[in-house]
């Protein structure tokens, strides 16, 4: 085959690949000409050598003695120095990058990056060290001169490849897999390392400069991006295998337990469901050096929002309807609960046992009543606690919900109080319920083993904590879904999703400031055929891509809805004057008269 031509590499590639296939991965490794044979054993070794120049001479193909090494325990392969161990950047290589002149051009700069870039596996952070070099790599950049966070990029750069780590571990089958990764505002990366009895040994290296697009993620984003990412990345390492994943971002270790309420990381869930990730263990940003890409700030635990620990419910479903597992709520509405509050005989306790809310009140129960057996389904809610208290300034009413109240509530509710006598006689029956201090608890799975308590609310203190958590200022007035996130993880109550549903779709104030301000469709109706030819047309415009040679670039098309018979004429122009010139000439002279004629009302008919 000559050399020098432009298919020549693809080619002969292509003939090496398949002589070579039934020995490729498994002890052979071929590029163009170059050609690897490695073996656990010596006499192993030989055997495969055997094979493979049996391969070649039987498709009459030569090797010159002078280049082939035979029997290494080391050897130079496509730029790196390998051996049984690892892999690192062959020496020749590192000297020639290192001893090259400082830039001048961007031909320059962008030939000294993809240098570097060959042995980006064996530095950490490249594309952040690299990054105020990129602008230099594109076409047509425009040198602005040489500053100084170029040169102390291009300085970095010689530094890492000349010092330790360079050389990266080949993985073994045996010992756990620990992948580190971090996102900053300009790029991702990660650090896969196995951890063995002679202690951690890096893999390999990954790093990624962010999009545009992707700059504009939120941090939890960002930073899920960069695991998804260096696991897909990493697959031919991490597919099959249990991993641990490393993180400086806390929400992200519960990615594979909890459901989050984002369209784009619930994608990257299932993309990455495929994978076993045995653990996603939180490592503090200056402790995850190795991944880091810039400096974080520290993780508070007081910051962390409810949402943050997801659990799984699976609750007591009764099989059967029947008075005990029957509960009859009421439907709440807008009508009463403001009566309902302004008649509280005594004001809210302030305990530190209690959870106080303020909330401006304008609403009222309406008793409508409901059979439910509807019981919470399998959905994650979120890790509460009943010792919180919040206030507002601007709120003219403190809602009261103390345990205290919360007893005394359930006992007066006769539907609690005869469950709470069931549950006492025989609480075999009941396994998803507790009595704790006189109050009723809905017991809550987290995580397949944990169990978290959560109060039965009584139909008198429904209205409270829905006007609690939707009109209350800090609430936001929020929609249904998010309403019953927030409420489902402190209370419970029978078709407690519906009861939500029905009070905020008749909130006044959601309806006044939530309008559709788009136009409204049009009203779409059959209409009947007409009577006779001729009497109902359609007529409308076509544009051509181009203009024809005789300067025609449009169509006017006019068709009979009855006979669906066509007129058509080609136009220089698209205007009303042309369609009433083709109406008049070749309709009303020769068919006569049309009765009604119809268009989409588009600007060629109304210039």
């Amino acid at each position: 085959m000559p050399q020098g031509l432009k298919n020549a590499p693809s080619s002969f590639q292509r003939i090496m690949y398949e002589l070579l296939v039934s020995t490729r991965w498994d002890y052979c490794l071929v590029y163009i000409d170059d050609v690897l044979i490695f073996s656990q054993t010596f006499q192993q070794h030989l055997t495969h050598l055997n094979e493979v120049l049996s391969v070649l001479h039987k498709a009459n193909l030569q090797l010159n003695p002078h280049k082939c090494s035979f029997v290494k325990p080391e050897i130079d392969y496509l730029g790196h120095t390998v051996n049984g161990q690892g892999i690192r950047p062959l020496q020749d290589n590192i000297d020639a990058i290192v001893n090259l002149p400082k830039p001048t051009t961007p031909k320059q700069v962008h030939s000294f990056v993809q240098a570097a870039n060959y042995y980006r596996d064996h530095i950490q952070n490249f594309s952040k060290i690299a990054a105020p070099l990129y602008p230099y790599t594109k076409r047509n950049a425009v040198w602005k001169g040489w500053t100084e966070q170029m040169d102390k990029a291009y300085n970095e750069l010689k530094i890492r490849l000349t010092s330790p780590p360079v050389f990266l571990n080949f993985p073994d089958d045996f010992s756990p897999l620990v992948l580190s990764t971090d996102a900053s505002g300009d790029g991702m990366g990660g650090v896969l390392r196995q951890i063995t009895p002679d202690g951690p040994k890096v893999i390999k290296y990954v790093s990624k400069k962010f999009s545009l697009a992707q700059k504009k993620y939120s941090t939890t984003e960002r930073e899920c991006l960069a695991m998804v990412w260096c696991i897909q990345k990493l697959k031919e390492y991490v597919w099959g295998r249990p991993i641990e994943i490393e993180t400086d971002h806390c929400p992200l270790c519960s990615f594979n337990k909890k459901k989050f309420q984002n369209s784009r990381i619930e994608r990257w869930q299932l993309e990455l469901s495929e994978y076993h990730i045995d653990k996603i263990r939180y490592k503090r940003g200056r402790c995850n050096c190795d991944a880091d890409l810039l400096s974080r700030f520290p993780f508070d635990k007081a910051d962390t929002d409810d949402d943050a620990h997801p659990l799984r419910i699976r609750s007591y479903t009764p099989s059967t309807i029947d008075p005990i597992n029957t509960l009859q709520v009421n439907a709440i509405t807008r009508s009463t609960t403001r009566q309902l509050l302004r008649n509280r005989s005594s004001p809210p306790s302030s305990s530190s046992t209690s959870l106080s809310t303020t909330t401006l009140t304008r609403s009222k129960t309406k008793k409508n009543t409901i059979m439910g057996s509807r019981d919470a389904a399998d959905v994650p809610v979120s890790h509460s606690t009943m010792t919180t208290t919040s206030t507002a300034d601007n709120s003219s009413q403190i809602i009261d919900f103390s345990m205290d109240r919360i007893r005394n509530e359930q006992l007066k509710d006769p539907d609690l109080r005869r469950r709470i006598q069931a549950i006492n006689k025989d609480p075999h029956h009941f396994p998803n319920d507790i009595i704790e201090q006189q109050v009723l608890f809905k017991l809550v799975t987290r995580n397949g083993n944990t169990k978290l308590k959560i109060p039965w609310v009584p139909v008198s203190m429904i209205s409270d904590v829905l006007s609690a958590y939707h009109d209350h200022p800090m609430s936001g007035h929020f929609g249904v879904n998010r309403t019953y996130n927030k409420i489902k993880g402190k209370f419970f109550w029978f078709q407690m999703y519906d009861t939500i549903k029905r009070y905020v779709r008749s909130c006044t104030e959601c309806a006044r400031f939530n309008v559709q301000r788009k136009k409204k469709p049009g009203f779409l109706q059959q209409e009947q055929p007409p009577d006779g030819v001729f009497e109902v047309m359609q007529m409308d415009f076509w544009t051509a891509p181009v203009r024809s040679y005789n300067g025609n670039q449009y169509v006017l098309i006019i068709t009979d809805r009855l006979s669906k018979y066509v007129f058509a004429r080609t136009l220089p122009s698209a205007t009303a004057k042309d369609a009433a010139e083709m109406i008049f000439e070749d309709i009303i002279l020769k068919h006569g008269a049309i009765r009604c004629l119809q268009s989409d009302q588009g600007s060629h008919f109304k210039n």
